[in-house]
């Protein structure tokens, strides 16, 4: 499917969700047109989250996102230089750095910008070697951080491990692209590549609005009294938000950091089955089970009645958005309340409704409230420390040539909050990996929450009408091992009296001394000359 055909479905699942809510859909803002001014432009609500944060934490690479491909066949490296150098020019965020103004910053969209493939040749290295070389080698440059001030958020880097074997890195800063952005980056680059290893034009429309286009719209359409009106319905989703009472392994510090591991699971294929059939027997999503059962669990963890977590969402509701390269996605408080104890399917139903009512809002810049509730403590999260977000395959595969491309996983060292759940629905069954901050919970900690929220889904697809108080949480390992440590009962024999007991004795002992009994002189000077033993 391609982007914008994924665009039009996922528009349109959307508003048929919307209309049987009653919601609308439409907005009425002007639409976004090209700034004055081509050289600068402000920074989004979003962005100046993040450029807040990076000020505040030096070296932060938590915001890096990377995406690799192992890409085996011929490649013309000239030709996906030029490529990229195409690509580069074509969209003003990839070659964008950003500068301090007074209390703020603003976009400064450099006139040209060469974003280098650096290449990292490991081929000389043993065969059993390389792989292993390659993938350490791109971990390092995931884990640079980039100085906002003087380079664009975006680099590229090769590694090759022979001649027609590479994994190619592409590398953004979150605070000039997202996820949708990177299939607006593979499909271009796609085009690209066979145009410039062809020498022909590429055939590619103009790219008719920048994102800086959108910035400076949203700054303009979205102020004062109009702004406010639109963060109405947050205001009130947000009142008296709790702090989610996490139980981890160490104290949490002052200040906390960004270091993090990740574990994961795989659903089995007839749970996974089961789980989306649960979904559609109740006019919900998958994304909103399994929200229900991770809010489930932490809800059992911390015995708060309050919980909050929160979901990317890709923020383009727009159209004109759909084509540009840029951080338009946002993180939405999903609150969920679990007073009078309900049953799961009661739940969901919960679920669903603060579902459907944050994607229709979630065109408004939520990050406002962020700004205004912590300007001065950027290096927390202050809506919510987890996270459960669908992580979709890209939209457009990477095609090089003839070279095939296939996914490579570079897990980077850093996590921007203290527990991420990020689901993949494939055909092999639900995957769900979980990011965990490592100063605040162990590995094993995180194992043992993925296996609860597996436990979660399959009482739930099993009885729905189970209240959440009711539903186990311990996995089938777990209920072994507790039964383990309680069989505790000895076999001690048959009961006995006290003269059976020493009858027995004697039967078996009969020719040690059981008795001594005092002397007789010793009876007359009241003293004890032996003592009664049983042996």
């Amino acid at each position: 499917m391609q982007p914008d055909e994924l665009a039009e479905e996922r528009r349109r699942l959307l508003a048929q969700l919307l209309e049987e809510e009653g919601l609308e859909g439409a907005t009425s803002e002007p639409a976004i047109v090209p700034r004055d001014e081509r050289g600068e432009a402000p920074l989004t609500f979003a962005q100046e989250v993040l450029w807040l944060l990076d000020r505040a934490t030096p070296g932060l690479t938590a915001y890096n996102t990377p995406v690799a491909r192992r890409i085996r066949g011929a490649l013309d490296v000239p030709a996906l230089e030029r490529a990229i150098a195409a690509l580069v020019a074509r969209h003003e965020t990839l070659r964008t750095v950003f500068a301090a103004r007074g209390d703020g910053a603003v976009q400064v969209v450099l006139p040209r910008a060469t974003v280098a493939v650096t290449v990292h040749d490991v081929s000389a290295l043993p065969a059993g070697e390389r792989e292993g070389a390659a993938i350490a080698h791109l971990r390092s440059v995931t884990d640079t951080p980039f100085d906002l001030a003087r380079e664009p958020g975006f680099r590229v880097a090769l590694a090759r491990l022979a001649a027609d074997d590479h994994v190619l890195l592409l590398l953004t800063h979150h605070i000039v692209s997202d996820a949708w952005s990177y299939g607006v980056l593979m499909s271009e680059l796609n085009a690209l590549y066979a145009a410039e290893s062809r020498g022909v034009a590429h055939g590619l429309a103009p790219v008719a609005l920048q994102f800086g286009d959108f910035a400076a719209w949203q700054r303009a359409t979205l102020q004062g009294e109009r702004l406010d009106e639109r963060l109405a319905f947050w205001r009130e989703r947000l009142a008296d938000l709790p702090t989610l009472d996490l139980p981890t392994d160490f104290t949490p510090r002052g200040t906390p950091g960004f270091a993090g591991a990740r574990v994961g699971t795989t659903l089995a294929p007839a749970l996974s089955d089961r789980v989306r059939a649960l979904a559609t027997s109740h006019d919900a999503t998958l994304y909103m089970v399994l929200l229900a059962a991770v809010q489930t669990v932490l809800h059992r963890y911390s015995g708060q009645n309050d919980i909050v977590v929160g979901s990317a969402v890709a923020g383009r509701t727009r159209r004109e958005t759909e084509s540009m390269i840029g951080y338009f996605s946002q993180a939405l408080p999903m609150r969920t309340r679990f007073g009078g104890d309900p049953s799961f399917v009661e739940l969901l139903g919960r679920v669903r409704d603060t579902v459907l009512g944050a994607t229709e809002h979630q065109d408004v810049p939520v990050e406002t409230l962020v700004l205004e509730l912590q300007r001065r403590q950027m290096r927390q999260a202050p809506l919510f420390r987890v996270v459960l977000t669908m992580q979709d395959a890209l939209p457009v595969a990477l095609r090089l040539g003839d070279a095939s491309a296939e996914p490579v996983e570079l897990d980077a060292s850093a996590t921007k909050f203290d527990l991420t759940f990020l689901v993949t629905d494939t055909p092999a069954g639900i995957e769900i990996a979980l990011w965990h901050r490592t100063e605040l919970i162990r590995a094993e900690r995180a194992e043992r929450l993925l296996g609860h929220v597996a436990t979660v889904l399959g009482a739930a697809v099993s009885d729905a009408t189970r209240r959440v108080s009711q539903i186990p949480l311990l996995t089938d390992a777990e209920q072994n091992a507790l039964a383990a440590w309680n069989a505790t009962e000895a076999d001690e024999g048959a009961p006995a009296t006290l003269v059976e007991l020493f009858e027995a004795q004697a039967a078996r002992v009969g020719d040690r001394v059981a008795i001594v009994a005092p002397s007789a002189a010793a009876s007359a000077h009241g003293s004890v000359a032996g003592s009664t033993t049983l042996t």
